[in-house]
This record gives structure tokens, C-alpha cells and sequence, in this order.
């Protein structure tokens, strides 16, 4: 007799008190926006943002109509888990990059800011261009 397992007919079934609890993941480690202040011209929120993918990553500021782009390069399969955090006066946009070159694959974490400049939405620091 194994305590825990009990018979019934010819099915084996547990019996105990044990029961599955499901494991939490990690929270996401949020970056810390640039040291630089924003006026309030600047400042943009989370409410008027949305992100999302079409060949690039999109992130579209409502109120003004315009939007900054995440191109692919050569490598890209896919984007995915696009997220927009509210980080004092930017908004953070964080999503991860399927990529695969010849026969290595794997899956690149990016993290950029935006802000607004002159009533449009640009990146706080500019991503990396591909050739």
C-alpha cells in the first residue's frame, strides 16, 4: 500500500491531499527612463499610446495621429509580448525579436522610450539601424 494511491476497480487514483499550485514567472525587469526631465509639452501617457506589430513594431500616439516605427532587419522571423509601461513622462515599449541567420536562432529583448517633439512622437534615444 503507497499512502496517497488507492485502488478503485482496476484505476489507480490519488487519494491524498496534495494538490498543484501553479508557479508565478518572474516579474519582467522594467529599465529606468533617461535621466533627462521632460516638460510638459514633452511628456507623453500611457492612455494615448497603443503598440502594435505589421512587419515592424508600431507604437501610435492617438491624440496627435503619429506613430514611431521598429524596423526589421534581414534576420527578423517575428516579434512578440509588445508592451507599453507608463515611466514618469515617457512611455516605455518593450517586445522581444525572433530572429534567425542561417542556421542560429534566437530571441533579442528590446526596451526604447518615447516622447513628444514639437506635438509628435518620437524615440528618446533612437534604435539601432540595420543595413
Amino acid at each position: 500500500r503507497i499512502p496517497g494511491l488507492s485502488f478503485n476497480g482496476e484505476t489507480l487514483t490519488w487519494s491524498g491531499t496534495c494538490t498543484r499550485e501553479p508557479q508565478k514567472p518572474p516579474a519582467k525587469p522594467l529599465p529606468d527612463p533617461p535621466q533627462v526631465l521632460l516638460s510638459e509639452t514633452e511628456a507623453v501617457l500611457l492612455r494615448d499610446c497603443r503598440i502594435y506589430t505589421c512587419g515592424a513594431v508600431v507604437v501610435q500616439h492617438a491624440p496627435t495621429g503619429s506613430e514611431v516605427r521598429y524596423e526589421e532587419n534581414p534576420d527578423t522571423k517575428a516579434y512578440m509580448d509588445e508592451e507599453l509601461t507608463q515611466a514618469d513622462g515617457y512611455v516605455r515599449a518593450q517586445f522581444r525579436e525572433r530572429w534567425k541567420y542561417n542556421r542560429d536562432m534566437g530571441i533579442r529583448d528590446h526596451c526604447y522610450f518615447v516622447k513628444l517633439v514639437d506635438g509628435r512622437l518620437t524615440w528618446a534615444k533612437p534604435p539601432p539601424k540595420f543595413l
